[in-house]
């Protein structure tokens, strides 16, 4: 039935009919339409309005009688991204206990990344270590505190590199964005961070390795980055040699991981239209979830354990199934964005798990993601480069890059709804910012 101005259900009684007797007046009306009754609805209609009946304002959960208010409030507060990532079912964990291997037999566990690296370059006695420049440049100050760091030219899609090291140099190779590593290295220790993935083959126990299959001396995961869990990292040595041992847990540590696992919690259930939730207010879930953020990241790089409730989560978790319904999710993006925006504009850059979107100029970047966050979809910049020593290319790319989150709280209708939110967003864009793409943006 086209839809129109007014209806069976409009003229029977208006807001004061319960939300099931609306739908009997339309189901009716739909079985059992004719032009008479068409005339009389309209000539009721004006009667209607100049008597002003039935008009009730305010009172939809007092006929709410199918559940409607509570899910049309539940989607208006739905939010896509934002800071970490909830617990919660999400579908693709078995119920009947663990699945597949979570983490490789052996690993240490450390509470940051940052940590982990640190433990496991002292474990080799690494005197120099060669780092991307675009990356984590927190993961950077905090290993130039221990050993001599080199900054080496490397970004998503960028040329391939060949390293030759001396038995106490490493490299610290990065999938970004679940991409294949473009580093050769030849000696010396070849650390591998997995953290953007690929989970499927760290899941099935094959070593990662570099650009040409050299399998990896030590392999870190920031854990917190791509899993519904509140802190952690792990780190193991798939060919062998020595690791760090397993740090001891620490109380003040324990403490913030259950206040940020705790809000991660209502933030779950905020999300799912949690009326007594609160997001900004200065008890809620983002406040306490920054806090206790401040906590974790400003850790000194002393060695913790995980948090125990990370290391008991992980254990249900499956992080290769987690990974697929990932790169399900970026089809599922890219499929429904496909020919609807000026890629001279702002592209869509192919990766394994992640959506990411390269803008013309940071202009452009900073127009889209303004225009995101107002519709409550929230892209994250990967990464700000400060003022790290890095090339132009690095830093021009750093600049542009904005990244939405694909993660397994996800699916094919959240990832189409997210692209008919970007499809807005760059015309947006375009009517503030004309102009045409140039060499530098490609």
């Amino acid at each position: 039935v086209r839809p129109g101005i007014t209806g069976a259900a409009q003229v029977a009684g208006r807001q004061g009919l319960m939300f099931r007797q609306r739908l009997e007046h339309d189901l009716a009306y739909a079985h059992g339409w004719s032009f008479p009754g068409d005339v009389a609805i309209v000539l009721r209609t004006v009667l209607g309005v100049l008597t002003g009946g039935g008009v009730i304002t305010g009172l939809d959960d007092a006929v709410d009688d199918v559940g409607l208010a509570d899910a049309i409030r539940a989607r208006s507060r739905r939010e896509h991204g934002s800071t970490l990532e909830p617990h919660g079912p999400v579908g693709v964990e078995a119920d009947d206990g663990p699945g597949p291997a979570r983490v490789p037999a052996g690993a240490v566990w450390f509470a940051t990344a940052r940590q982990a690296l640190v433990a496991g370059l002292a474990a080799r006695g690494v005197r120099r270590v060669h780092v991307p420049t675009y990356g984590c440049h927190d993961v950077t100050r905090a290993l130039r505190r221990h050993v001599e760091v080199v900054l080496r030219p490397d970004r998503p899609w960028g040329p391939s590199s060949t390293l030759e090291l001396p038995p106490d140099e490493a490299a610290v190779v990065v999938t970004t964005f679940g991409l294949p590593p473009r580093w050769t290295v030849t000696g010396g220790t070849l650390v591998l961070d997995v953290t953007h993935g690929p989970w499927d083959a760290v899941a099935a126990g094959t070593p990662p390795t570099d650009a040409v299959g050299r399998p990896a001396d030590l392999v870190v995961a920031s854990l917190r980055k791509t899993l519904p869990v509140p802190d952690g990292a792990v780190l193991w040595a798939p060919t062998g040699g020595p690791l760090p041992a397993q740090p001891a847990e620490d109380p003040s540590h324990e403490a913030a991981v259950a206040r940020a696992d705790a809000a991660l919690a209502a933030k779950a259930a905020w999300l799912a239209g949690a009326e007594d939730g609160d997001k900004d207010g200065p008890g809620g879930w983002l406040t306490t979830l920054r806090s206790a953020e401040a906590g974790l990241l400003g850790l000194d790089d002393r060695p913790r354990a995980a948090g125990a409730v990370t290391r008991a989560r992980v254990a249900s978790l499956d992080p290769a199934a987690r990974w697929h319904r990932r790169a399900a999710n970026v089809a599922a993006f890219r499929t429904a964005l496909e020919g609807r925006v000026d890629p001279g504009l702002l592209e869509l850059r192919a990766t394994p798990a992640f959506v990411v979107l390269v803008a013309r100029d940071g202009a452009v970047r900073d127009a889209v993601r303004t225009a995101l966050a107002g519709v409550r979809v929230y892209a994250a910049v990967l990464w700000p480069t400060g003022g790290e020593d890095v090339p132009h290319a690095d830093r021009d790319l750093a600049d542009r890059v904005l990244v939405l989150h694909a993660d397994a709280r996800y699916d094919a209708a959240d990832m189409a709804r997210v692209a008919d939110a970007v499809v807005a967003a760059a015309s947006a864009a375009s009517a503030s910012a004309p102009g045409t793409t140039d060499g530098a943006a490609s």
